[in-house]
């Protein structure tokens, strides 16, 4: 079918000579729109999504910005010559849609046929081919269910003498999954039923349907001596168009009768209100409201019949459950039924205010005239049910998590033989995370797969006969740091490797431990040497275990000033400076999940004040290859963290001035532009220049032209308040940012405060003195405007000041 609307699609294309046709279809939800076929085939991914379309009439589009939006990027960048045009039009009676894109004009009497070409051509072949689509995902999802089904199901057709049984049915009945003769099934069930242990409940089911063949039979419980030791038994006809037989439906109750069994004794109360208490009969009138209810319900509910009747069924249903009871209200009102039962499990509430899970069977009862008159309904308690197979589905998802959160590989593996009987090799049944990660392959590829194509190696080394021998013989293989050529590492490596048999099957679980046989013999040559290095070593050395210090090497004395008597037994966090102790926690945390960590903290001297350290500390392993504590060496670098602070402020402020550098003005600028979009501030620039300040070098030396650039920096800084930013540019230039001006004239009057207070005459170290001034030029921010943008206006006005005869301030808006 895909080729037909393919050949329909590249038709058209040729026909319009467009570059590109998609075939899009628009979610029923009109969320969204996505391709699903394109000719030429293979230009763009189906299911790439497109942007909306409107449903106007279709019209050629040649607008760029157009183009671009109704045409997806991944066709843009696919087509070899850029799109010019594009037309999209819906198909008749559908959520389809056709766009074609060309590369160049199309002919001008081709647009004017362009909807009537399409509505021919691909209008029927793409609705059949989305409907196809569509029935093949349905059938899919249908197969899917049919194959998850826990109950077995088998369905006899005797009309074609066929039979289909899902996979819970072969497992049940020892036949394989699909159509089958009915002979070969009737007979599998004729095995299964011979099986049960009371041949009078199977004979009463017989019987009924001989006396019956329409009859439907449920709630029967058959007994067997092997498992599946309960089984409910439900069979009802089959009897639509062109097929006519009988279904039955098997559902394994083992777990939930032996549990009820096991509780008998604690449970003895419910467990004989389970066994003795009839099913709730109800009668409900099509408006929803109860006309009778049988006295059982008082037993299974509490309520009574007169507290029910008159009320509707929901106003007794846990309130996340009456979804389900409107639901079967819907499709049981149907004026003549189309649906005449409805099935559904629920929590009704108890008039104690407890919740019973109940399954509800509800029919349709006709009149004469054959509309629904009533609906009669059977409830029966199922709460037990529920629970046991709840808890089974939570007992196997933390099964499965516990598998998956494994740190070593498991595989389950099933043994494959040769034509003689004997094992040749093992196939994967069932791995877990490690495994996967271990023989870098997916479970997927895995599964199904031969042991020997993953682990080549096993037979030349022994091990498959070794693996051979516990399936042969039953006896647990136990090896520890067995020598192995790693196919997937290409190393050699040691691992410990347990395996057992589980009936036909072998589970088998590895661990590296190459590393700990290594570590073993690495620690016991250099335990001494460690210990004499320690002792003697310039840095502070220290076992830590359970957050105590276990052993501290001599160093101590030299560097803190403490004895290593005085530090043992006592928390390390007692010598780590109260700031410090979260940093020092968190570095412990890490070093017993990854390993190695180096940390700069504050340790105490024995003098009362504390020095920066530089830590190195890791796990300590013992010559077992177990973790035991943690093992940290460290030494004072008070004088590297005071240097490197000093380099920080280098960094940012100027040497001379102190005042910040252009660097650091720009960045604060930046943060106070943001502030102020969240506050509604606003900031004013006050760039300043030192007028003759050439002159002030040339007669009284370089040293007092620094002297000038402080003090005026000391001026400007008392002037300003502390939120704002005083810099030098370089040079004689100096900046002042001020926070929280809204208007220009507040600006200007702190740029005249700074004007007159420079002019004071600044002594020299001579006796004699110089009188400097500056020019200001002064600009308010705008919205948007960047800090280079700003500081040009203010430096232009700063300027104008300067023309104007220095010792100015100049506003620019």
């Amino acid at each position: 079918m895909s080729d037909r609307i393919e050949r329909a699609l590249e038709e058209v294309r040729l026909l319009a000579g467009a570059a590109a046709v998609l075939l899009s279809e628009t979610a029923s939800s009109g969320e969204s729109t996505f391709i699903v076929a394109v000719a030429p085939v293979g230009l763009v991914g189906l299911g790439t999504p497109l942007p909306p379309h409107d449903a106007c009439a279709p019209v050629l589009e040649s607008d760029p910005a157009r183009l671009a939006f109704q045409l997806p990027v991944a066709l843009r960048l696919a087509l070899p010559t850029p799109a010019t045009h594009a037309w999209t039009q819906g198909l008749t009676d559908s959520l389809l849609k056709v766009t074609l894109a060309w590369s160049q004009p199309p002919a001008e009497d081709l647009t004017r046929a362009l909807a009537a070409l399409i509505d021919d051509r691909l209008r029927l072949a793409a609705i059949e081919f989305t409907l196809r689509q569509r029935l093949g995902m349905e059938n899919d999802r249908l197969q899917t269910v049919w194959g998850l089904l826990e109950q077995a199901i088998v369905s006899i057709d005797s009309l074609r003498q066929e039979a289909t049984i899902n996979p819970a049915a072969e497992r049940l009945l020892g036949v394989p999954t699909r159509a089958l003769p009915a002979k070969v099934v009737s007979e599998a069930l004729r095995r299964f039923q011979d099986g049960a242990l009371d041949q009078a409940e199977v004979a009463a089911v017989a019987g009924r349907l001989a006396r019956e063949p329409d009859a439907t039979v449920s709630g029967v419980v058959w007994h067997f001596a092997r498992a599946p030791t309960h089984v409910r038994v439900t069979t009802a006809p089959l009897d639509g168009a062109g097929t006519r037989g009988r279904i039955w439906v098997f559902d394994d109750i083992s777990v939930q009768m032996i549990a009820l069994e096991a509780a008998e004794e604690a449970r003895a109360k419910y467990r004989m209100l389970a066994e003795n208490a009839d099913d709730v009969v109800f009668r409900q009138s099509p408006r929803g409201t109860l006309e009778w209810v049988s006295d059982s319900v008082t037993t299974a509910l509490g309520w009574t019949h007169d507290e029910m009747v008159g009320r509707p069924l929901e106003a007794f249903v846990h309130p996340d459950d009456q979804g389900l009871v409107r639901r079967a209200d819907r499709s049981l009102d149907g004026g003549t039924g189309a649906r005449e039962r409805f099935v559904y499990r629920a929590r009704f509430v108890r008039k104690d205010g407890t919740c019973r899970w109940l399954e509800v069977s509800i029919r349709t009862v006709p009149d004469a005239s054959g509309r629904v008159s009533a609906w009669i309904g059977s409830a029966r308690d199922v709460h037990e049910q529920i629970e046991a197979q709840q808890a089974l589905a939570l007992s196997q998802r933390r099964l499965r998590a516990s598998v998956d959160g494994m740190l070593d590989p498991q595989a389950l593996l099933a043994p494959r033989r040769d034509a003689a009987g004997s094992i040749v090799d093992f196939v994967y049944l069932d791995v877990n995370r490690a495994t996967t990660e271990y023989l870098s392959r997916s479970a997927d590829t895995l599964i199904g797969s031969s042991l020997m194509e993953t682990m080549p190696g096993i037979k030349d080394c022994g091990l498959l006969a070794m693996y051979v021998s516990t399936m042969e013989r039953g006896e647990p293989l136990v090896l520890d740091d067995f020598l192995y050529a790693n196919e997937v590492l290409g190393l050699v490596r040691r691992y410990d490797i347990r395996g057992s048999r589980m009936g036909d099957e072998l589970t088998l679980t590895w661990r590296d431990t190459t590393d700990r046989f290594e570590s073993r013999q690495r620690i016991a040559k250099s335990e001494q040497h460690f210990r004499l290095l320690a002792e003697n070593s310039a840095n502070v050395v220290i076992l830590i275990r359970e957050g105590g210090i276990e052993w501290v090497s001599p160093s101590l004395s030299r560097m803190l000033g403490w004895e290593p008597a005085q530090w043992i037994g006592r928390p390390y966090l007692d010598f780590v400076h109260p700031d410090d102790r979260p940093l020092a926690k968190a570095a412990v945390a890490a070093i017993e999940a990854a390993g190695a960590r180096v940390l700069r903290l504050r340790v105490l001297a024995q003098s009362g004040h504390y020095h920066w350290a530089e830590v190195h500390a890791n796990l300590h392993i013992d010559t077992d290859g177990r973790r035991d504590g943690q093992v940290a060496s460290f030494r004072t670098i008070d004088a590297e963290v005071a240097a490197e602070a000093a380099v920080a402020r280098l960094a940012r402020f100027d040497a001379l001035t102190g005042l910040a550098n252009r660097n650091e003005a720009l960045h604060r600028f930046a943060e106070r532009r943001s502030g102020e979009r969240r506050s509604g501030g606003d900031s004013a620039v006050l760039f300043c220049d030192v007028d003759r300040f050439k002159a002030v070098n040339d007669v009284h030396g370089h040293a007092a032209g620094d002297l000038t650039l402080q003090v005026l920096a000391n001026r400007i800084r008392a002037c300003v308040r502390s939120s704002d930013i005083c810099a030098r540019m370089g040079g004689d230039e100096l900046l002042v940012i001020l926070d929280g001006i809204r208007e220009l004239h507040e600006a200007s009057e702190i740029a005249e405060k700074i004007r007159v207070d420079a002019e004071r005459p600044i002594p020299l170290g001579d006796g004699g003195q110089v009188t400097a001034s500056l020019s200001i030029g002064v600009a308010l921010a705008k919205a948007g405007e960047s800090f280079d943008e700003v500081m040009a206006r203010a430096d232009a006005a700063m300027y104008e000041a300067k023309k104007k005869g220095r010792n100015q301030v100049v506003l620019v808006g």
